[in-house]
């Protein structure tokens, strides 16, 4: 079943993090950290 808290929380988690064109690390640095907590390894590739 889906928590719909846990889901507007992460939500507006989520929007709140400024990430404009070619500026997106703190986005993906944000998506990383989320899934390592749930114990998967993230990879990036070098596309830019």
């Amino acid at each position: 079943m889906i928590n719909i808290e846990r889901l507007i929380k992460s939500f507006i988690e989520l929007v709140s993090i400024d990430n404009p064109s070619y500026g997106e690390r703190a986005m993906c640095d944000f998506i990383a950290d989320r899934l390592r907590c749930l114990g998967i390894t993230p990879f990036e590739d070098d596309t830019a």
